[in-house]
């Protein structure tokens, strides 16, 4: 399935499925060839799918459910600010209709919707460049006692895409966002996580339109920003080393993925910059000559 883009998704075995039905999506892993065995050895934590039509909400909302991580979406600022004048499909809008239009109806036949609300007041003088929302959710098929309750974050990045690139300041603007996202994590998101719904290891579902572009540059920046945390780590990371680790990563992603896995030479140079204004960062934090 897919969404007004057209872009298809690749039948292969990283495809995400929700009680073995395929989504638009595939878990990202960690680059197995690469030449520095830290990066390979790295935990699988992303998945990166396509915005869904109305009519597959559901499995998205499962998979944000199921692993206990939510839902990180981009979308354009027209879609953000103006949804009713975009052909672009925002889960929190879908969200927020179905519950007026059809406020009983179970997310999979599954789970009640108890509660969904916004994190922060809006502000109409000063719009804001995300929102950030709780799902709380009830599984009416729970045997437990109490019936656990269960929350999620949902996020959207309405960040400016001019050209279809996320310029290095919204990369790491971006990053941010996530952060805030992960910080809304009941212990630290493992706590909802159903392996009767998905399998394990999927976790923080990131969405775009196309699925491959906005929210590839993020899980790629991500993932080698892991690298360069630490002092030893951001002095190693020479220009080429960097050239090296970026090849893995996307090389990786577009095995995964899609041969378009963070699509355009202009992504990848705003990527490559914001990159390096981490290592630069890391360096002037640890002292370390630049």
């Amino acid at each position: 399935p897919t969404n007004t883009t057209g872009m298809r998704c690749c039948d292969n075995t990283q495809v995400l499925k929700i009680q073995d039905r395929p989504i638009h999506g595939h878990r990202i892993g960690p680059p197995q060839a690469s030449t520095d065995p830290a990066l390979a050895a790295m935990p699988t934590t992303y998945a990166a799918g396509q915005s869904p039509e109305a009519n597959r909400l559901d499995e998205f909302l499962l998979q944000g459910i199921a692993s206990g991580q939510g839902i990180f979406q981009f979308v354009s600022r027209m879609a953000h600010h103006s949804p009713e004048r975009s052909t672009e499909t925002p889960i929190i809008d879908l969200l927020q209709r179905r519950r007026q239009d059809r406020p009983a109806v179970l997310i999979g036949d599954r789970y009640r919707i108890d509660g969904f609300a916004s994190l922060e007041e809006i502000n109409t003088e000063s719009p804001s460049d995300h929102r950030h929302f709780i799902l709380q959710v009830t599984d009416t098929k729970s045997t437990q006692q109490p019936v656990p309750v269960i929350r999620i974050p949902i996020t959207q990045a309405g960040l400016k895409f001019t050209n279809r690139v996320l310029d290095a300041a919204h990369i790491r603007r971006a990053d941010a966002l996530m952060d805030a996202h992960i910080d809304q994590l009941p212990h630290q998101g493992r706590a909802n996580a159903d392996a009767t719904l998905v399998r394990p290891g999927i976790d923080r579902m990131v969405l775009s339109r196309a699925g491959i572009g906005r929210n590839a540059t993020l899980i790629t920046y991500r993932t080698l920003v892991a690298r360069i945390t630490h002092a030893d780590r951001a002095e190693a990371m020479t220009d080429a080393a960097l050239d090296d680790a970026l090849f893995d990563v996307i090389y990786a992603g577009r095995s995964d993925r899609d041969a378009a896995y963070v699509p355009s030479l202009p992504q990848l140079t705003a990527l490559r910059l914001a990159l390096l204004l981490r290592i630069t960062e890391q360096r002037a934090a640890a002292n370390l000559p630049q």
